[in-house]
């Protein structure tokens, strides 16, 4: 789909790398095996180079915070974790994107079933439990999978609403807004 000489596409967006760590649906995760990582970003420098040009991403609205589920989001390792991801996507070959947060290692939100807004995930809810599936047993997917998880608003301060705004924002901050912020970093 993409050519140097621009009689195709420019640029690529792949997504093999997001499914790495899933079984089946996105909600059914697994461990990331770090060679089919690296054999995946080998496949795509490889074989675009001369050929086009590839976009770089781990972040975008519809995926969770990578430092929380690639990374180690702890206190403690958190910007280690958030350094080492960048640095990797930045090393190779394309255009970086960087979602909102992502450059301050902004991490998953942990929310009650009844302040999620995403309807794919409201209904993964209720579809889970009709199947069986434990409440908490969904409530982790929920927390390591979930769109909301990016949606939040951008930490600016260590003020209200994380400096995002005077208002109501659409979701809650995540609640770790007074260690990472812009204005911190």
């Amino acid at each position: 789909y993409s050519a140097e000489d621009g009689s195709e596409l420019s640029m690529v967006f792949q997504f093999q790398h997001m499914r790495l760590d899933q079984k089946g649906e996105k909600w059914d995760f697994l461990p990331l095996y770090l060679p089919d990582l690296k054999a995946c970003y080998n496949n795509w420098q490889q074989g675009l180079h001369g050929e086009g040009w590839n976009s770089l991403f781990m972040n975008n609205h519809d995926l969770p915070r990578i430092v929380s589920r690639w990374g180690n989001d702890s206190e403690e390792y958190r910007v280690r974790s958030a350094k080492m991801l960048a640095t990797m996507l930045h090393g190779m070959q394309g255009t970086p994107y960087v979602y909102q947060g992502e450059e301050l290692g902004m991490t998953n939100i942990r929310l009650p079933l009844e302040e999620h807004v995403d309807l794919e995930t409201l209904n993964m809810y209720e579809e889970r439990i009709a199947q069986g599936y434990a409440p908490e047993e969904v409530m982790a997917s929920i927390r390591a999978r979930s769109r909301d998880n990016a949606r939040t608003p951008i930490q600016w301060t260590a003020g209200k609403n994380a400096g995002f705004t005077t208002g109501k924002p659409w979701m809650p901050i995540n609640p770790n807004y007074t260690e990472i912020n812009a204005e911190a970093a």
